[in-house]
């Protein structure tokens, strides 16, 4: 089977050739592709012939998004947010994947003609500057209703291994409570060690 320039295998558009590459059974020609989403990318001429569905790398391992996504001002978010939860090698990837954490479908691989991408942004809307995406409930995936925008503070607030101080059948991180009261938060830490939490809460300090 022969190639040409400007030639369409799945997802990529034959370019040029960029060169060869060698087997332990002989040498293969190797193209220069450019992919429907706008990455360049090279495919050796045996990878193409058994893979009808040729893409570059992000658009084999992430879901659908349209041409140009690289310029999306969602799309890095849009991506990290799917590889932590699908991709074993992600170093956050037992923190989400392995805990069950997932991406819906609708932000994965889209509907009624639009990308998964494209329904991401219009559910999320605007990213504000500074922000990330946090989930409200930590033990749910990621799909519309259970994902806002955040600050860092806020975050680091609605992870799993913050520990709740709890009072008056309120529960807050200690980090709260001491902006609530006005009380230094190691000062709140040092009489958790040795006070109820009604007392080193209700303490007033001294003058």
């Amino acid at each position: 089977m022969r190639f040409a320039g400007g030639e369409k295998v799945g997802k990529l558009t034959l370019i040029e050739l960029a060169g060869t590459k060698h087997f332990a059974r002989g040498v293969a020609v190797v193209w220069r592709c450019r992919c429907d989403c706008g990455a360049m990318v090279e495919r050796d001429r045996q990878t193409l012939i058994r893979s009808k569905a040729a893409s570059c790398d992000d658009c084999r391992s992430i879901g659908s998004a349209p041409p140009g996504k690289w310029k999306h001002p969602l799309y890095k978010v849009w991506r990290h947010m799917i590889d932590r939860c699908t991709n074993p090698r992600n170093k956050s990837f037992p923190d989400y994947g392995a805990r069950g954490i997932t991406v819906c479908d609708r932000w994965v691989n889209g509907e009624n003609g639009i990308t998964g991408l494209e329904c991401f942004a219009a559910d999320m809307g605007v990213k504000p500057q500074g922000m990330t995406i946090e989930r409200k409930d930590v033990n749910v995936g990621y799909l519309p209703g259970n994902c806002t925008w955040a600050n860092r503070t806020i975050q680091s607030r609605n992870r799993r291994n913050v520990k709740l101080l709890t009072y008056k059948g309120e529960s807050l991180p200690t980090t709260v409570w001491a902006e609530r009261t006005g009380i230094p938060y190691f000062t709140l830490v040092a009489r958790l060690k040795k006070w109820t939490v009604e007392r080193s809460l209700e303490t007033p300090l001294m003058k």
